[in-house]
């Protein structure tokens, strides 16, 4: 009864849920945000003019991303791919690591959603254990697999209206290339770090 129930309407909010109680995957979405009020220009950062020159090349990132995880999302969960948490763990703590330093000193050469779409298969592996430990029939589980995918989306969009408002309205201060995007990216740097060594060593150094 509880698994018809999900099945019935309540994977769109388990999905938003699980997105946004991951903390390492709100952390990914975080990093990728932080410069998109900016421009990166030979002289340094720059503030964009209108709002709509932010939003457009976020809605690129995120849909990269959505796309992404959605496909390895369907693969994982229907058990046509796997692949460890021993090895996925540790992968989403290195993306996380290497888009905040992306942030501080160009690495993708520009290629910022390419990245970003190989990024998200290996976090779509990272959605697929609420859904992958239900043993429901097929027809039920598309259904499922289709809600639980559809609140992952959201709980992104969530996120994202958030974050880009604010930091939209904090864009033209002189302290937010330093304090939002460099120190913001270092902190984000130190803690996927932590995280690449908890996952590696089974250690437990943060508490999250």
């Amino acid at each position: 009864a509880h698994a018809a129930q999900h099945a019935s309407g309540g994977f769109i909010t388990e999905g938003m849920r699980h997105i946004l109680g991951g903390y390492d995957h709100v952390l990914f979405l975080i990093c990728l945000l932080l410069p998109a009020v900016m421009r990166r220009t030979a002289t340094g950062w720059q503030p964009v003019e209108r709002l709509s020159q932010a939003i457009v090349p976020v809605a690129i990132i995120v849909t990269s991303f959505t796309v992404a995880h959605s496909v390895t999302l369907a693969l994982a969960a229907l058990k046509v791919l796997a692949v460890p948490s021993s090895v996925i763990e540790p992968a989403i703590a290195v993306t996380i690591m290497l888009t905040a330093l992306d942030n501080v000193r160009p690495i993708f050469g520009g290629h910022r959603a390419i990245v970003t779409f190989f990024f998200g298969l290996i976090h779509g592996f990272g959605f697929a254990g609420v859904l992958g430990e239900l043993d429901l029939p097929t027809v039920q589980f598309a259904w499922a697999l289709f809600q639980f995918n559809l609140g992952i989306e959201l709980g992104p969009l969530f996120i994202v209206t958030i974050a880009v408002t604010a930091l939209f309205a904090f864009r033209r201060q002189a302290w937010y290339s330093n304090a939002v995007i460099r120190s913001g990216s270092a902190v984000a740097i130190v803690i996927g770090t932590l995280w690449f060594i908890d996952r590696t060593a089974n250690l437990a150094i943060l508490p999250f």
